[in-house]
């Protein structure tokens, strides 16, 4: 059976596309920055950043904070639960200071993909050395996500005769007969022509 395309939402891939394009510029637009902090962005990273609840920031905030705590000497465990009370928030002040980079990059980041999660993916960001690119297949890949395919056998003969319809209802319009009112002109119950209808738009 061959797929045939029953839809295609252009406003939809365009809107899609921008974000991607977006999403790299945006990446691209921190890379120096990251470079030089010496964090090395993937895309697991993207993707907890495309992620609603906030776990890129968690996750880079745990992890200096860890960092911060093995330079001291104490137990993170107990920073993070409030057991060295003095001391606690000027560890977390000083682990915040060093993710400001990192989420300014999420703030960034995410809002393009509010709406496009999907795109946080290698089959359409290459990332190396903290510089990002559109992969090769993604527009292939985005196009597709925005098309609809037939399924079957029916859904092909179906879509032949929409078609059809489609021509006829365009015949009609030159005649000065608006969609609505072709409706009308067969019986809905008895699939006959009426003859009223039929008099009212043909006069």
């Amino acid at each position: 059976m061959k797929k045939q395309v029953i839809h295609f939402d252009n406003t939809g891939y365009t809107e899609a596309t921008k974000a991607l394009d977006e999403a790299i510029e945006t990446i691209n637009k921190h890379s120096q920055e990251l470079t030089t902090n010496g964090y090395l962005l993937t895309i697991e990273g993207i993707k907890l950043i495309a992620d609603r609840d906030n776990k890129f920031n968690k996750k880079v905030y745990s992890s200096q904070l860890k960092d911060i705590c093995n330079t001291f000497g104490v137990d993170y465990n107990k920073v993070c639960t409030f057991e060295y009370t003095i001391t606690n928030s000027m560890f977390s002040e000083m682990a915040n200071g060093k993710c400001k980079y990192l989420y300014s990059l999420n703030d960034d980041l995410y809002k393009c993909f509010t709406l496009h999660t999907y795109l946080a993916d290698s089959k359409y960001i290459d990332i190396i050395n903290n510089v990002a690119s559109k992969t090769i297949q993604a527009d292939e890949l985005i196009k597709d996500e925005y098309t609809s395919y037939t399924n079957n056998d029916k859904q092909n003969k179906v879509l032949d005769l929409t078609k059809q319809l489609q021509d006829l209802y365009k015949q009609f319009n030159k005649l000065g007969i608006n969609n609505y009112n072709v409706d009308h002109l067969i019986n809905k119950s008895s699939g006959d022509i009426d003859p009223n209808t039929f008099y009212r738009y043909t006069e």
